[in-house]
């Protein structure tokens, strides 16, 4: 929670030291994420884009005409989707096995960021600090037979997901359950428009956290491939009700 307290006193220390007579702005901000790993091999699969959400508070500085400092608190949900389809054959009889893994991750996200405005339009970049609220991974499996029709089943799992912060023990994990990595730390690149009270956004959120924790049994592995992190496009409406 270390992380967390320093965020809030970064930003209660901008808010102090901005000038008083910048304009301020409070708002609320919903939109969509669609969201994947920026690694691509992922134990061997391919993962897929899949949707999401996001809702929260977003407020603004405005420094200048030019410039402005964003920053909020969302809560943003995160995750991909695993995909594999595989023939077996079990006595001579050939059966397709298909796999799809859902999984969704929970964070509480502060972005700060810098704003550049040419009229209406906006440019903005800044990092971004997010801490784990939970998720859950939701697995499917659909087996049949093309030889055999009356052979077909389906098959279906969750495995709740905690966020952990550092290592963590395995002896501590039930098998119903999985863990992530609390903390998720990157950056945000993006564009916007105003039109009047009401600012649309796309952009893009990269990860620089691995998602995946380490446990204390952890090995120095120099070809673990184990580092995929969090990549989203997001497309946002922010309403501000508070200007002054």
């Amino acid at each position: 929670m270390k992380y967390f307290f320093r965020t809030i006193c970064m930003i209660a220390m901008l808010t102090i030291y901005l000038p008083t007579q910048a304009q301020f702005k409070l708002g609320a901000k919903a939109g969509l994420n669609v969201c994947n790993v920026n690694y691509a091999d992922f134990e061997g699969f391919d993962t897929k884009w899949r949707p999401s959400f996001h809702v929260g508070a977003t407020a603004e500085y405005g420094l200048s005409e030019s410039f402005a400092l964003q920053f909020g608190l969302m809560y943003t949900r995160k995750g991909y989707t695993v995909t594999v389809s595989e023939l077996t054959e079990m006595e001579g009889v050939p059966f397709q096995a298909d796999v799809k893994i859902k999984t969704n991750l929970n964070y509480l996200e502060i972005p700060i960021q810098a704003v550049y405005k040419i009229n209406k339009l906006q440019i903005y970049a800044g990092p971004y600090v997010a801490f784990g609220m939970g998720g859950k991974a939701k697995a499917n499996l659909s087996v049949s037979s093309p030889l055999v029709p009356d052979v077909a089943d389906e098959l279906g799992s969750e495995t709740t997901l905690r966020p952990v912060f550092g290592k963590y023990d395995p002896k501590d994990v039930p098998e119903n359950e999985g863990v992530y990595n609390a903390l998720d730390i990157g950056l945000n690149v993006g564009v916007g428009y105003e039109f009047g009270p009401v600012l649309v956004n796309a952009g893009y959120s990269l990860g620089l956290s691995k998602i995946a924790p380490k446990s204390i049994e952890d090995q120095v592995n120099p070809d673990d491939k184990n580092n995929h992190k969090n990549s989203v496009f997001t497309a946002s409406v922010s309403y501000f009700f508070l200007r002054r």
